[in-house]
């Protein structure tokens, strides 16, 4: 046994040469816990690979490996077409198997470069011509399964004619070899559906491997797993296969049955892999050479000498990380910058680090998904060439608390898997030599008739017969669980029991896996948590996606957005409070078009970023952005929502603004409500509208007792009622009590009644303080009041009319003592004012 070294050279890391599950020590206590199952160096292509190919432990010139391998009668040929490189084995009949080699190496590269001539070759053919027309190339197919094309140079090539390329490839090396093409098993990711499946079988079948049988990975992967543990894998167990590879990362709950392996569950990231490290690292080593004409010809290269000198940087990159598996520190030349750059393992890391807890997030939830802890698992296998890397069996072991399985050539396991025969080798990958035989497993009853013996019913590849214009494949979602889909209600009860947990990290993989496939509950939750945390930039186009999809929820969180973008700004002008509610008004209406949700269910979703008392007042908020914005009959209906349900502010709000449209027996309702119940300021308010309404006795009385209760508006229009029926002295006492209280109009009828009585210089100082306290109401007035037709905009002229009556008394005061520039001044903003300029 050995711990296998993420690389293509023999070596190890500390611990190398330690029996199967023994714990190396590292900085945490835990470097690595890795079972592995078998000796031998990892593949390694030398650069002279005429010579000979590293198989194992062995070391095989090539002309020798084809005579052996046209020598075992192949009955078989199992392709893993992977995102980075592609394996195929084949297996004989009397269960001995090998790969098929590429360039002296078992690992093919899926690279696809298209030629001037239209001709489209792979693997290192591909990236040497890529050096000189990097546009042409495209380094990872399977990452572009669904984009139906992709653009080579000045032409686009179709996902299958890439993979038809491939496939071609080994076709070719196949018949080369043995003289014949084997019936042909393909593995595929087992998130793959009937539409990406059918790709797969229709470009076997271009490049002239017809009917391919379809198995799969993580079936193959714990096939091959259960052949090699002693002990096998018992019925009834479960496994998981975690597949890191090159370009994407696939993680599969694996249960065994009496006749093969069932999938339980898969998950996965299309977007993560070994070469996501190395972009990472790419990235770091730049960091200082941002500024640097250099660096960034190395990044966008535009002559050929460029494009080769990135090349090769490239490569060194991803030699770097491989050797700071097994190194502690590697030192790289970066070309034309021609600076060293010092790399260590802790460096490594902490870039990889990220990726890699996504992988493990991903694997620990789809564990618990199928109703399983990780301690109930029977094996965790490691698969993919990025698997090796040590920081990957240190953060599983870490959060499943077990020790991780491998082997020494981890890309070839699904491959090796996929044979319809079973190997007899002892060698994961290693090279059979000849005579080792073992015979094939029986085929069950109702297996498919086919040259070689049938694998056990469930093991069987399926054969996809699925079109792929039919819309009901296109709609089938691509994760299997126990034979259905996890739906995605499911996904979403996932999320929220890993939120009762305390896990916000797991409830973000449910909910993001959820989004991804096109939940408007998950996209809305994923942005709740994204809200909470503050990330407003990713959470607003999910919030969008989700109410585009109808949910009401999502609409209020996009009504809400504009102001929080605005939460730590103080004084807010005008200007700004209606640009953000023009902004929200439309979710608002929206929201209010199709059936507001229920309150607690608002208060819920919105107080998990707001805070519950702001979440509280949402209906209140709603009112008033729709005030700002203009729909004041929208606004009554938030505002009315809230006061039937008690909100003592939104009735307020509401009476005003029921009152300013002209609305008054309304607004008498929700004043004399709300002044019954004691408040001062809703009993001068029922004061005006009485007034206005011509029922003066009553409005002095409802003025009277706000006035006592210490309502300023009420002092005031009290104070306005008695000076108008001559009682001067007691209109003075309430107007001075008004104006303690900062009340504009209080200090314009104390104004006007100091100049009836003589006392200029007192009255001008008032007149003055209601100017400036007018201006401020002015200003803060939205723009719809200034524009509105009705009796709002009525109330708004009448209103500007009151005002600039101020301005010219105070205009007169000043001219009486002389000045009459500013006294002029005074009395041009009281012509504008009544002629509706701003």
């Amino acid at each position: 046994m050995r711990f296998v070294p993420y690389g293509g050279d023999p070596g190890g890391f500390p611990g190398d040469g330690m029996p199967a599950g023994i714990r190396t020590p590292g900085a945490d206590g835990v470097r690595a816990s890795v079972t592995t199952t078998s000796t031998g160096e990892p593949y390694r292509r030398r650069a002279d690979s005429g010579e000979g190919a590293r198989i194992g432990p062995h070391r095989v010139p090539v002309a020798e490996h084809r005579r052996y391998v046209a020598s075992m009668r192949p009955v078989s040929v199992s392709v893993d077409l992977g995102t980075s490189h592609t394996v195929a084995v084949v297996g004989a009949e009397d269960g001995r198997a090998t790969p098929l080699l590429f360039d002296g190496s078992p690992l093919l590269g899926s690279a696809v470069f298209k030629g001037t001539a239209g001709d489209l070759t792979v693997g290192r053919d591909a990236t040497h011509s890529a050096r000189l027309y990097p546009e042409r190339l495209e380094p990872h197919p399977k990452r572009r399964i669904d984009d139906g094309t992709v653009l080579l140079g000045d032409a686009e090539v179709t996902v299958r004619d890439m993979f038809a390329a491939i496939l071609g490839r080994v076709r070719d090396e196949c018949v080369r070899v043995t003289g014949s093409v084997p019936p042909l098993t393909l593995t595929h990711p087992a998130t793959w559906g009937p539409v990406r499946r059918q790709t797969l079988i229709d470009a076997a079948e271009s490049a002239g491997m017809a009917s391919p049988r379809l198995l799969p990975e993580p079936v193959a992967a714990a096939r091959y797993f259960s052949r090699r543990q002693a002990a096998g894998v018992p019925v009834g167990s479960v496994i998981a296969v975690y597949d890191l590879g090159g370009g994407t990362f696939d993680i599969s709950v694996v249960r065994r049955t009496d006749t093969g392996f069932d999938v339980l569950a898969a998950d996965g990231a299309s977007d993560l892999g070994g070469v996501d490290v190395d972009h990472a690292l790419t990235d770091h080593l730049g960091r200082p050479h941002r500024e640097d004409p250099q660096w960034w010809k190395l990044m966008d290269p535009q002559r050929p000498d460029e494009r080769r000198q990135r090349r090769h940087f490239l490569d060194d990159v991803r030699a770097a990380k491989e050797r700071l598996s097994r190194e502690n520190h590697v030192d790289l030349l970066i070309p034309l910058v021609e600076k060293e750059s010092h790399l260590t393992r802790g460096e490594l890391e902490t870039l990889a680090r990220p990726l890699l807890d996504r992988t493990v997030r991903l694997t620990r939830t789809l564990i618990r998904a199928v109703g399983r802890e990780p301690g109930d698992l029977a094996g965790l296998f490691l698969v993919g060439g990025a698997s090796r890397m040590p920081l990957v069996a240190t953060l599983l072991h870490r959060a499943t608390g077990i020790a991780p399985t491998a082997i020494d050539q981890p890309e070839t396991v699904v491959a090796y898997g996929g044979l319809t025969t079973v190997p007899s080798h002892d060698g994961g990958g290693d090279f059979a030599a000849p005579g080792r035989t073992g015979a094939p497993p029986p085929p069950p009853d109702g297996a498919d008739p086919a040259p070689p013996p049938s694998m056990p019913t469930e093991d069987r590849p399926e054969a996809a017969t699925a079109s792929p214009g039919d819309p009901s494949d296109e709609a089938e979602p691509e994760t299997p669980h126990g034979g259905q889909s996890i739906d995605p209600e499911t996904v979403c009860e996932l999320g929220r029991l890993a939120e009762e947990r305390g896990d916000p990290v797991e409830a973000e993989a449910w909910y993001r896996r959820g989004a991804d496939a096109s939940n408007g509950t998950a996209m809305r939750s994923l942005a709740r948590l994204l809200l909470a945390r503050g990330d407003l930039a990713e959470a607003e186009p999910w919030l969008r996606r989700a109410a585009d999809l109808g949910d009401l929820l999502a609409m209020a969180g996009l009504a809400v957005l504009p102001m929080m973008r605005e939460a730590g700004s103080e004084d807010l002008d005008m200007p700004t409070v209606q640009a953000f509610a023009t902004e929200a008004a439309p979710w608002v209406r929206r929201l209010t078009a199709e059936g507001p949700p229920d309150d607690d269910a608002v208060h819920g979703f919105l107080g998990a970023f707001l805070g519950d008392r702001i979440a509280a007042d949402i209906p209140v908020v709603f009112g008033n952005l729709l005030m700002v914005s203009g729909d004041v009959r929208q606004a009554e209906f938030w505002l009315c929502r809230a006061a039937d349900a008690g909100d003592h502010g939104a009735a307020t709000v509401l009476a005003g603004v029921l009152m300013m449209c002209g609305d008054l027996t309304d607004a008498e309702k929700w004043f004399r409500r709300l002044a019954e119940a004691g408040d001062a300021d809703a009993m001068g308010g029922l004061g005006e509208v009485l007034r206005k309404r011509g029922a003066s006795a009553e409005a002095e009385r409802w003025f009277e007792r706000g006035a006592e209760a210490g309502g300023a508006g009420a002092m005031a229009g009290l104070g306005e009622m008695l000076a108008e029926r001559g009682a001067s002295v007691e209109a003075e006492r309430w107007f001075r009590r008004g104006v303690e209280e900062g009340d504009a109009e209080a200090m314009a009828g104390l104004g006007a009644l100091l100049v009836e009585r003589g006392s200029f210089i007192e009255a001008e100082r008032w007149y003055r303080r209601a100017v400036d306290a007018g201006a401020t109401t002015w200003d803060d007035l939205p723009g719809w009041c200034r524009s509105a037709d009705g009796p709002a905009g009525e109330w708004y002229r009448e209103s500007r009319s009151e005002y600039a009556k101020v301005l010219t008394s105070l205009a007169d005061l000043l001219a009486r003592r002389g000045d009459s520039d500013e006294a002029e001044t005074w009395r041009r903003k009281a012509t504008d004012l009544r002629s509706g300029r701003p």
